[in-house]
């Protein structure tokens, strides 16, 4: 009986000595066509606020851990929506930190914040008790829509 397993190791290596004499094409191609910017966003809804504090956390590892050249394309969005839009205003200590941690992200240049206005107003949220750098959508889900539409990628 044939096994796929027993051939694989001869087929990387037939792969890999037919594809060699290419292989500066490849790179050619790249050269001329560069990577598109890396877009991503977070959908903030349903979290705890240690998992929304994760969440930031994450974005700003993204930030960290791209190279120079990426950071400058790189673009991160966190749509707020649903009752975790509670979480960006000053109510405790773990919403404190959150709001401490996505300033400085915001500052930074690193994240940018939209807080669905829809959500805001069910859970009785005054856009005065919203940070400024908290920008404000009329709906959560059409702005994620609208990011995947422009190729933002969902994380």
């Amino acid at each position: 009986m044939f096994s796929l397993l027993k051939w694989s190791p001869l087929a990387l290596v037939l792969t890999a000595v037919c594809a060699a004499p290419y292989a500066h094409e490849h790179h050619e191609l790249m050269a001329v066509h560069p990577q598109p910017a890396p877009k991503y966003y977070f959908d903030v809804k349903g979290h705890s606020q240690q998992s929304v504090l994760a969440l930031l956390n994450r974005a700003e590892d993204l930030y960290r851990e791209a190279s120079p050249e990426r950071r400058k394309a790189l673009r991160i969005v966190m749509v707020l929506h649903g009752p975790d839009v509670r979480y960006f205003t000053a109510s405790d200590d773990a919403t404190n930190d959150i709001l401490t941690l996505a300033e400085r992200l915001d500052a930074e240049g690193i994240v940018d914040f939209k807080m669905c206005a829809k959500a805001a107003k069910y859970f009785d949220i005054d856009r005065d008790k919203v940070p400024s750098f908290v920008e404000f959508v009329p709906y959560g889900m059409a702005e994620i829509v609208k990011l995947e539409e422009g190729g933002f990628v969902r994380l």
